[in-house]
């Protein structure tokens, strides 16, 4: 069984895919109540997945999404399976004129950095918005669906992390450019991903009980041992001592079959075919006839 091994430790037991919709559409429709202030949503995403995401913020809040021109290809390339999944037809809800709406899908990077812990980028969020022609925000609130929100304690602790940005500052104005203009971040990390989290690995593989698990994502050799070891139990052990014991037979099969051909190559060259000690006599037989020294 080759498995999906992105989340392949306990640690990574993360809720559960359509509770974290739930959660983040909640949120995003609860921020669009607050009338006093202006809010842009970022949300943020690789170039393709949590396309559930977009869709459910979408509906719930009765509003298009804007996406920029690359990922509104990307998108174009999986509303064929709509009648699979509603949310691949999300390309019907999203809009490239930004000013449009005030739900905004970003890159995955652009919030902020995951590695080796979460670091919020709240001058990015408020570079962003500053661009953007037409509506003057009061408050960014970026959200992270990511599956290793929960993957440290510093990241759980910082899960939702907020700075007052000085727009004059990151926009490096001087004298009379000079806005005098701040603006509210809010990044939220989202535990949620398109990968099983290990519990629902280890469900997998017991319902399936294969021969052997084969990791695909690994950082190196030991990673690989120790992933392996973690799904050993689960595994079909009969099934896999008797792959071993036939693999022996077959390759025993293989050796006496390279044996019989060398020995039938030896016989049609008409040499003989004798163990070393029966070619030691016949040669001492030889020597001792024709009166050859034996040493």
């Amino acid at each position: 069984l080759y498995l999906d091994t992105t989340y392949s430790h306990p640690k990574h037991n993360f809720v559960a895919q359509d509770a974290a919709i739930e959660s983040i559409a909640s949120q995003v429709e609860q921020l669009f109540t607050e009338r006093h202030v202006s809010t842009l949503v970022l949300l943020s995403c690789y170039s393709i997945g949590k396309e559930k995401v977009l869709w459910e913020c979408s509906r719930r809040t009765n509003r298009t999404v804007y996406v920029n021109e690359r990922k509104h290809k990307m998108l174009q390339c999986i509303q064929g399976h709509k009648g699979v999944e509603k949310s691949s037809s999300i390309i019907d809800r999203c809009t490239q004129n930004e000013n449009e709406t005030n739900i905004h899908v970003v890159p995955m990077g652009l919030c902020g950095e995951m590695w080796p812990y979460f670091q919020p980028n709240y001058d990015e969020c408020a570079k962003y918005a500053e661009k953007l022609e037409g509506t003057k925000y009061d408050r960014i609130v970026a959200f992270m669906p990511t599956g290793w929100a929960d993957a440290t304690n510093w990241n759980k602790k910082n899960a939702v992390s907020k700075r007052r940005v000085d727009l004059d500052q990151v926009q490096k104005r001087e004298g009379d450019e000079k806005s005098n203009r701040h603006i509210d971040v809010e990044i939220r990390l989202m535990s949620y991903s398109e990968h099983s989290t290990f519990p629902e690995l280890c469900s997998f593989v017991e319902y399936v009980r294969p021969r052997k698990v084969i990791p695909t994502v690994f950082s190196g050799e030991k990673e690989f041992a120790a992933i392996e070891g973690r799904f050993r139990d689960m595994i079909d052990s009969k099934r896999a001592k008797q792959m071993f014991v036939n693999s022996i037979k077959v390759n025993d099969k293989k050796r006496a079959a390279g044996t019989n051909s060398t020995t039938e190559s030896k016989v049609s060259k008409g040499e003989d075919e004798c163990s070393p000690e029966v070619a030691c006599m016949g040669l001492a037989r030889r020597k001792k006839k024709n009166g050859d020294d034996l040493d």
